[in-house]
């Protein structure tokens, strides 16, 4: 599948003359509970989210694969997430795969009326895993569970 942009945006071509953003079709995987990212059809590098063109050879021959949904947390700060609604724990993840990813993190056991214990979390080794989170409008979105 080839991915070409238009304007400021990415669309995914099969070779017919239908085309589709490449941001409604993840979220549409998303919505069938499977969080996929891009194999690069140039170098084989996987990128997660889906990008346009490949960072590391500049193609824009893509597949779709499954992630594994494990990685390693490497930093992470605490503040207000706007599309869900809610304070919470954000980070920067290195994914099994290579991709690193900045988005929220789940751990029910970081108070977060003590933003200062988040100092105890950046280059600390944390597993965690992706899990597909949904706020109350129903909009999905993909998250990181600390693994303890």
């Amino acid at each position: 599948m080839i991915v070409v942009q238009r304007g400021m945006q990415w669309f995914i071509s099969s070779g017919g003359s239908e085309v589709q953003p490449v941001v409604n079709l993840f979220y549409n995987y998303l919505k069938k509970e499977n969080i996929m990212g891009f194999r690069c059809s140039g170098c084989g590098i996987i990128l997660f989210p889906p990008q346009g063109l490949c960072p590391n050879c500049g193609s824009n021959d893509f597949s779709w694969i499954p992630m594994s949904g494990r990685g390693k947390l490497m930093f992470a700060s605490v503040g207000p997430h706007r599309m869900m609604g809610i304070q919470f724990l954000q980070g920067t993840v290195r994914l099994e795969e290579g991709s690193w990813v900045s988005g929220m993190v789940l751990d029910e056991s970081f108070d977060l009326s003590k933003p200062e214990k988040i100092l105890g979390y950046n280059e600390a080794d944390i597993n965690v895993v992706m899990e597909i989170i949904q706020n109350p409008e129903g909009a999905k979105a993909v998250a990181f569970r600390v693994l303890r």
